[in-house]
């Protein structure tokens, strides 16, 4: 359960959500009460973390004798949010590969300014070589 929980953690989901959800997809339709005991949160919270993982898409309410029962969507849902995520993430890549010559046209128009980078460990060796290639291929 603590591998599950540190999933959720990494999609974004602070520690209290994660239990919430965790404890929902465990007791499938339960009231607020049930699982904030389930899920060792305090039942005030415990509404707060509903209406949060419900904006996401990530559970759902439903009404049974008066009482209302909150339960978990399927966790392949999560899939469809990343996958979601991913769509957005490569229109703002293309975005920006559109508009780059312009920026880098501001950031080349002031002439030889200096510059002083510092590079650190195999990573940094790795851009430094980078940098000075390209600073040959420039001349």
């Amino acid at each position: 359960m603590d591998e599950l929980k540190k999933r959720l953690i990494n999609f974004g989901m602070s520690d209290k959500e994660a239990s919430v959800y965790l404890a929902m997809l465990e007791l499938g339709p339960a009231s607020a009460l049930d699982i904030a005991k389930k899920a060792d949160v305090n039942r005030a919270t415990t509404y707060i973390l509903i209406e949060s993982l419900k904006r996401r898409g990530l559970m759902n309410s439903v009404e049974r004798n008066k009482k209302t029962l909150f339960a978990a969507e399927s966790p392949e849902h999560l899939l469809s949010i990343v996958g979601e995520k991913l769509v957005e993430a490569e229109k703002q890549q293309t975005g920006l590969h559109d508009v780059m010559p312009e920026f880098m046209a501001l950031f080349n128009a002031v002439e030889e300014k200096p510059r002083v980078r510092f590079f650190e460990s195999h990573e940094g060796i790795r851009a430094c070589r980078e940098a000075f290639l390209q600073a040959m291929d420039a001349q």
